[in-house]
């Protein structure tokens, strides 16, 4: 009698089973261990840093406006800078930009950016590049230290609504809304709408593109291996420290 398989996890995008834990990554993992709690210790004071510049940039401003100029640059130059940092801090020593005219021409029309999501690292990816805006939860401006030059950002947030079709309507009037104002960050969005192993694209939903107006490709390509940064089935800790003890590139 044939098996019947319940799931396919072999060819799951949920699933990363391509890069085993061998003995050559325990090795580096030992070695690069002593360094963890320095890497951590700097993100920690960069994230109270830059908390403090971005609040301080925002004071008195109403976030659904346009910022003025100079607090705009401050905001930009404080979070690129700290998103860099971080990047490299996890284990990603030269990130890459390719092609950023793309951004730039998008920005003119006043495009929407869509990006592949893999990895909770995205977001650091993305303000590093472009300083872009996104669309998030309501909880990740309310995130400890970090929350507060969070806002500075000028993301969307998903509305609170328990009716998920009321939830939906909210949020596309909102791209709507925010697409047509031009003195705004430009909004990238994840069309995927969820993580994957960074193999493949998952069915887009229909959110970036309900505006009517361009989109700009950010397409985010990670060295999936020795250790994959894509939010899979995973436990966190671990994940993070075998990231922190890797050497690792995106573009």
């Amino acid at each position: 009698m044939e098996e019947k398989r319940l799931y396919d996890v072999h060819n799951s995008p949920f699933v990363e089973l391509e890069t085993p834990f061998t003995v050559w990554e325990a090795v580096k993992m030992i070695i690069l261990l002593p360094t963890v709690p320095v890497r951590l210790f700097i993100i920690f004071v960069l994230t109270i840093a830059v908390s403090i510049v971005n609040s301080l940039a925002i004071y008195g401003c109403d976030l659904e406006k346009p910022l003025p100029h100079w607090r705009r640059r401050v905001v930009e130059i404080a979070s690129q800078t700290y998103s860099g940092i971080v990047l490299r801090a996890v284990g990603f020593w030269n990130p890459k930009i390719i092609n950023s005219h793309y951004y730039l021409e998008g920005k003119k029309m006043g495009a929407i950016g869509i990006f592949n999501h893999v990895s909770y690292l995205d977001a650091f990816v993305v303000v590093w590049a472009f300083c872009a805006c996104g669309v998030t939860f309501q909880f990740s401006k309310h995130l400890p230290i970090l929350g507060y030059g969070v806002r500075a950002l000028q993301n969307l947030y998903l509305p609170e609504e328990n009716d998920k079709g009321k939830q939906t309507a909210s949020m596309v009037q909102m791209i709507k809304e925010r697409a047509a104002n031009r003195g705004l960050p430009m909004l990238s969005v994840a069309p995927e709408g969820t993580l994957s192993n960074g193999r493949c694209l998952l069915r887009f939903k229909t959110g970036a593109f309900v505006a009517g107006t361009p989109v700009v490709p950010f397409v985010l390509r990670y060295k999936l291996k020795p250790h994959n940064p894509a939010w899979t089935i995973i436990i966190p800790p671990w994940h993070l420290v075998g990231l922190l003890e890797m050497l690792n590139s995106v573009q």
